[in-house]
């Protein structure tokens, strides 16, 4: 995973096994003023993807600092529609 100024481009597996050290990144990212969490390279997910969209979204919220996904796997979003939370990814 590497930030630039305004984007956390995540890359490789984000699953079980990486999550731990993801939702660090994240925080530190969305306590930084946030910006734009990039999945292009991420070429493998668990469910555990959909947690750290929802702890990124909370930590945001209550910041009160905007963060927004960009390309998003397309197996993401299955993951989501099977679990009812596809409405989450878009806000």
């Amino acid at each position: 995973m590497s930030t630039e100024p305004g984007i956390c481009a995540l890359a490789g597996p984000v699953t079980l096994a990486t999550h731990t050290a993801l939702r660090a990144r994240i925080a530190e990212f969305v306590a930084g003023g946030a910006g734009t969490i990039d999945w292009a390279a991420v070429d493998e997910l668990d469910s555990s993807a959909l947690s750290l969209i929802l702890h990124a979204r909370r930590l945001a919220g209550d910041a009160g600092h905007p963060v927004r996904h960009a390309n998003l796997p397309a197996a993401l979003d299955a993951l989501a529609e099977l679990y009812g939370v596809r409405e989450l990814l878009d806000g």
